[in-house]
C-alpha cells in the first residue's frame, strides 16, 4: 500500500513508547527482532516499505494518525531542546 506520509525512526520510537511496550514486545508483534527495531528507532536502518506496512496494519496507523504522531514527536524534541538551553 502507498502512503502519503512515511513513518520515521523518531515516530517509530514514540509509537512504541506511547503503546507502553518494550522493544522486544514491539518486535514480536510485527515479527522482527528487538535488535532490528532498535536499529530502526535509532536511524541506523531505514524502515523498509514492507515493514512500515506491517507496523501500520498492526497498530492501525493511517496517514492522519501518523501526522499526529509527527506533531507529538516534534513537540517532545522542542521541549528537550528548551531544557538543554
Amino acid at each position: 500500500m502507498n502512503y502519503n506520509v512515511r513513518l520515521t525512526s523518531e515516530q517509530l520510537k514514540q509509537l512504541r513508547i506511547i503503546k507502553g511496550i518494550s522493544v522486544r514486545k514491539f518486535g514480536r508483534s510485527v515479527d522482527l527482532s528487538a535488535a532490528y527495531i532498535s536499529l530502526m528507532e535509532n536511524g541506523k536502518r531505514t524502515i523498509p516499505p514492507k515493514v512500515e506496512n506491517v507496523i501500520r496494519k498492526e497498530y492501525g496507523l493511517t496517514d492522519r494518525e501518523l501526522m499526529k504522531l509527527a506533531y507529538l514527536t516534534d513537540a517532545i524534541e522542542k521541549v528537550g531542546e528548551a531544557n538543554e538551553a
